[in-house]
């Protein structure tokens, strides 16, 4: 499970039976932005790091498929901060050749069904 804007901090958390929780928190420590991976128990898996910048912030594992490695990462972005393309493709290039990012980008574009266009939705587009 991939979870953005978790909140969390050192004394705000959750514990799953079963489950092992990843959690990457704001940089500055506060109850604000961050994300999390919950991941069942008996999966196979390797962490493999936290993204911790005030701009971007991820939690991101590695599993095995049949092709190779594949990272999955839980991304947010708060909307307070301009995040340039080189920014992004800096983030895509730390989770190595094949990944899945999901979160929150905070990114509005056309391209994407929004009715608006953000500076962050380009920025996002021009990183892919």
């Amino acid at each position: 499970m991939l979870i953005w804007e978790t909140h969390f901090t050192k004394n705000i958390y959750i514990k799953i039976p079963k489950y092992t929780l990843y959690e990457t928190q704001h940089p500055d420590g506060t109850a604000y932005g961050g994300t999390a991976i919950i991941i069942r128990n008996c999966i196979k898996y390797r962490l493999h790091g936290h993204y911790n910048l005030e701009y971007l912030q991820a939690t991101s594992f590695i599993i095995e498929d049949w092709i190779g490695p594949q990272t999955i990462a839980a991304v947010y972005c708060p909307l307070k901060h301009t995040v340039k393309a080189e920014q992004f493709r800096s983030f895509y290039d730390a989770l190595g050749q094949r990944f899945l990012a999901g979160g929150d980008y905070n990114a509005k574009h056309s391209h994407r069904g929004s009715r608006l266009t953000a500076p962050r939705g380009q920025e996002l587009l021009r990183a892919m």
